[in-house]
């Protein structure tokens, strides 16, 4: 995860996704190293019809996730998606695809609520945008992360949250933040800033066309 991490710092794009990708495939969990928008509207279809009818109690119910090979692959899937969000930001969703996708299958884990709350992100942002269904996604995941005391994810979480999600369900809700949690969302953002400063010609930038062809 160090070198993982440290290939990005570097601006080595390549190596660190080549080195995600193999670590997944060992994993035995496939990743594309390119997309088209043919493979793009297939992963897009299969992601909604998995999730179709899923409330939040079932998302809340699902166990937790137990097998070490997928709590690993949670990991690495992680690390790809903070890169191609810089780098090749086309690729973020199915990236967050396979992390639903794994989370449906083997259980919930700390990684799950962020996977959630993207996905959710993506729903809203969509060309024929679901703004219920990107609404209820948030919410299941703020209790999942709730549930699993993941903290590690909360400012990073709530950025998705009240950025992306509930400025268009509810838009007093993202002045009602607690100063707790907004001021870990400051701190997070602070940092994030100055890693980015540090990454070859990277521009993270808060807006819906990434996820549109």
């Amino acid at each position: 995860h160090n070198l993982v991490r440290s290939l990005i710092a570097w601006g080595k794009h390549d190596e660190c996704f080549s080195m995600c990708v193999n670590v997944l495939s060992q994993l035995g969990e496939t990743l594309p190293t390119a997309i088209t928008e043919e493979i793009y509207n297939e992963e897009a279809r299969s992601m909604k019809k998995l999730m179709r009818g899923k409330q939040q109690q079932h998302l809340l119910s699902l166990p937790n996730m137990s097998n070490f090979n997928k709590l690993a692959a949670m990991q690495f899937l992680n690390h790809a998606l903070t890169l191609t969000y810089i780098w090749k930001p086309k690729l973020s969703p199915l990236i967050v695809f396979r992390m639903v996708k794994l989370t449906m299958r083997y259980g919930v884990c700390n990684l799950s609520s962020f996977a959630f709350g993207v996905y959710g992100a993506w729903l809203v942002s969509i060309p024929r945008p679901d703004f219920a269904g990107g609404y209820r996604m948030g919410r299941a995941a703020a209790e999942v992360m709730k549930r699993l005391g993941a903290t590690e994810i909360t400012s990073r979480l709530y950025v998705v949250i009240y950025t992306f999600i509930n400025i268009w369900k509810d838009p007093l809700q993202v002045f009602s933040i607690s100063k707790q949690a907004s001021g870990r969302i400051r701190r997070w953002c602070n940092v994030r800033r100055y890693r980015i400063r540090n990454f070859e010609s990277a521009s993270i930038r808060f807006s819906s066309y990434i996820w549109k062809w």
